[in-house]
């Protein structure tokens, strides 16, 4: 957590710059927390081998960045996993999961 001191004026640029590190800060670590999570269960759950859970995380990085750069959208990521997993994609993100990919909308 950013420790701010409380007798300093800030500007609105310094404020913005603070909160987008932070915003930054806890997306990096939402991250790395589900990845480690999904990895223990990769390995608990599917008894998946560690060369193939570490091939699973870098395929899964390389669409992550296709989704970063825009190559990609996570509705087109949804629409995929619907039709080869055969799972709504309501019971593994929830009824709201539409909400994330309609932004622009």
């Amino acid at each position: 957590m950013i420790k701010i001191p409380k007798n300093r004026t800030y500007s609105s640029a310094q404020v913005e710059f603070i909160l987008m590190t932070e915003m930054k800060r806890v997306i990096k670590d939402t991250i790395n927390q589900f990845s480690a999570c999904v990895a223990m269960c990769l390995d608990s759950e599917a008894g998946m081998e560690s060369d193939k859970i570490v091939k699973v995380f870098t395929e899964a990085s390389k669409v992550f960045d296709s989704i970063s750069a825009g190559a990609l959208t996570l509705e087109e990521c949804f629409e995929y996993l619907e039709v080869h997993t055969q799972i709504p994609m309501k019971d593994l993100f929830g009824d709201d999961y539409r909400m994330v990919t309609r932004q622009n909308a």
